[in-house]
């Protein structure tokens, strides 16, 4: 600031010079402005000086009022006490004493509003280093109906709070972590009744049961953490725990973002690897290059899924972002091993395609795998969406999975298909509150002993982001 005054100031003092020749041949009165200038520029350095520490005197006396209030009202919850139950004095006594004591709330209640005005009202976190350091995050609360064949469940099966934190050091070096508090159960089966849930062939009997986790059901991960340094916009290059750069939906992550909470079958259960893990820990590549309104973005990385610590995995993705007709293309591969000790190499393409228009959303992704030794994968969904206006959002999706005989596969029936047509709508009344209500048809095909199934989903989920 004090350089831009000290610019504003010459230039005005050099045009008047070079407008009044008069003024550039008479060095008394040149040397007159001069000493006018240091004076100026010696007031104007004292005044920002002034400047902070008036902001400073501001934010601690705020905050001594703030603490001020906090101590006043407790007084006053123990003066009401005490006229509930006096011990000493008379209740008139304590009506003046109540009576004094909240005007001096409201006077300093006033002059802390005052301080607001002046110092700013937003909440100001401070970190150890960070030049700049941002706090967030969500709630998220599900209600589910299951029908199936041979019965129904309902609850609210879904109760998780996350916590997101982004710390940049400067304009290179950044970090973000992510943890969750974390309630949920997934829509199970349980055909034969023993209490084992998801065993080969059940797709009839349905049931929720709370992950495993510590008293009352609520586990704490660590669901992201990684460190990002950036050379420019061509060349990024994260560490840690990351969400897979795979696909779309994969990478939006967050139920913010999303119009269905499920996400589609071959990202389920979420944390695991029916398709691809959902996280990895490791080392990732990204950037992008624009063209005139086109992006091309990358990301290539070499890590390991949580459950196989000492199996790597290497994949990457490239996309292409076609600005003004609102279209992204992407292709991505990667190969690894699923498993750790024992047999699970696996190799998988994929590709993504988004249209994001005006009021048109649609997204659509497939992935292939070939196994080791175990017959190959297939998922792909279609997700058509239309934004009826800012508040309110349509969608259908069709959504199929082959597991190929996955042992832990995302849905019951390991020897079998399973489609799902799914219908939603979305009301945002804020933008940072997005509610939804989905109807979904869940297709078993019959395959070996297990004959074909079906069952109906309805579904209910809210998300409040901060």
């Amino acid at each position: 600031m004090r350089k831009t005054r000290k610019f504003l100031v010459t230039t005005a003092l050099v045009g008047c010079l070079m407008s009044t020749p008069a003024f550039a041949n008479d060095a008394a009165t040149l040397k007159k402005l001069e000493k006018t200038l240091e004076k100026a520029m010696s007031l104007i350095e004292t005044q920002s000086e002034q400047m902070q520490e008036m902001k400073h005197e501001i934010t601690a006396l705020k905050k001594d009022k703030t603490t001020e209030i906090s101590a006043l009202k407790s007084e006053i919850s123990a003066v009401r006490a005490a006229r509930v139950e006096p011990a000493a004095g008379s209740n008139a006594d304590l009506e003046r004493r109540l009576s004094d004591v909240e005007m001096v709330v409201a006077d300093v209640e006033e002059t802390v509003f005052d301080l607001d005005e002046r110092a700013g009202s937003e909440t100001i976190v401070n970190a150890f280093d960070a030049s700049n350091f941002d706090i967030g995050g969500f709630v998220n609360t599900a209600y589910t109906y299951v029908d199936g064949e041979d019965g129904s469940a309902h609850g609210w099966n879904r109760q998780n709070f996350e916590l997101l934190i982004r710390a940049d050091l400067n304009e290179q070096w950044s970090a973000f972590f992510a943890g969750g508090f974390l309630r949920e159960g997934n829509v199970s089966f349980d055909d034969d009744g023993d209490g084992t849930l998801n065993e080969a062939g059940e797709r009839r009997n349905p049931d929720f049961v709370i992950e495993a986790a510590s008293p009352g059901g609520t586990r704490t991960p660590q669901i992201i953490a990684w460190v990002n340094y950036k050379h420019d916009d061509a060349l990024n290059a994260k560490l840690g725990r990351m969400i897979t750069p795979l696909g779309i939906i994969n990478q939006e992550h967050f139920p913010a973002t999303l119009l269905d909470q499920e996400q589609p079958l071959f990202l389920r259960p979420f944390g695991g690897q029916t398709m691809f893990p959902n996280f990895t820990t490791g080392l990732q590549a990204h950037g992008q290059f624009f063209f005139d309104d086109n992006t091309l973005s990358y990301n290539a990385f070499a890590a390991s899924a949580q459950g196989a610590i000492e199996e790597e995995i290497f994949g990457g993705r490239v996309a292409y972002d076609f600005g003004e007709m609102g279209v992204t293309v992407g292709v991505q591969a990667a190969t690894g091993s699923r498993t750790e000790g024992v047999d699970g190499d696996y190799d998988l393409v994929g590709a993504d395609l988004l249209v994001d228009k005006g009021p048109v959303l649609w997204k659509s992704e497939v992935f292939a795998t070939e196994e080791e030794d175990v017959p190959g994968r297939l998922g792909y969904y279609t997700q058509p969406a239309w934004r009826v206006n800012d508040q309110w959002v349509a969608f259908y999706r069709y959504d199929f999975l082959d597991d190929g005989a996955n042992g832990t596969a995302a849905v019951p029936d390991n020897f079998g298909d399973v489609t799902e047509h799914m219908v939603g709508v979305n009301y945002l009344p804020i933008p940072n509150v997005r509610t939804r209500l989905t109807a979904t048809r869940r297709e078993y095909e019959s395959s070996g002993t297990q004959g074909s199934a079906e069952a109906d989903i309805l579904q209910f989920s809210t998300t409040y982001s901060f």
